[in-house]
């Protein structure tokens, strides 16, 4: 009998790649979104240059990579990384909105003090605009592929509420995240 000797084949899909995301380590997990944070920094940085007309080449790589590094320290020592994307909620974005601030109104305080780069506050105003509307909107994107993706079950039980106080509004959330689960009413 003659053996047939077949290469496996590699199935790519969006649910091979979060179930390979999801099972990583945490550590490693982190470090992935610690990378993206850091393009988006860079990628705000750089839009911000062209939205707000300044030089490019006013600004050195030294002084570029110590305010992205920053930035990532920030993210870090704030909890950025702590959360569980599914289970992000409004209060995520706006401590998104307030770590950007911050980041955006040091960064203004460190130019202006140490360096005399960057001395508009405009540019600051858009970096915080344009790092806070990417950071917010590709958390938003992960969160609803996560949930679509991995989350999704064939057939959904119905079912009724009873009780419309805080508890049901926080069933109901549950609930709703799990995809198990139709809501009829309350």
């Amino acid at each position: 009998m003659k053996r047939l000797n077949k290469k496996p084949t590699i199935k790519f899909s969006l649910r091979n790649f979060f179930n390979f995301f999801t099972s990583l380590p945490n550590l490693n997990r982190k470090l992935i979104l610690i990378i993206f944070d850091i393009l988006i920094l860079f990628f705000a940085v750089i839009f911000s240059f062209y939205i707000t007309n300044f030089n490019k080449a006013n600004i050195s790589i030294l002084s570029l990579s110590i305010f992205i590094i920053y930035g990532i320290l920030i993210y870090i020592f704030s909890g950025q990384y702590e959360g569980i994307t599914r289970y992000s909620t409004s209060k995520t974005l706006y401590n998104v909105l307030w770590r950007n601030l911050i980041l955006s109104l040091s960064g203004y305080l460190y130019f202006f003090l140490f360096t005399n780069e960057i001395n508009e506050f405009k540019f600051f105003s858009q970096f915080w605009i344009i790092s806070s509307f990417l950071n917010i909107g590709l958390r938003t994107i992960f969160r609803e592929l996560i949930i679509q993706i991995i989350c999704t079950s064939g057939d959904e039980k119905k079912v009724f509420i009873y009780g419309a106080g805080e508890a049901g509004a926080q069933l109901a959330s549950q609930l709703i995240l799990s995809k198990r689960y139709k809501i009829l009413g309350f």
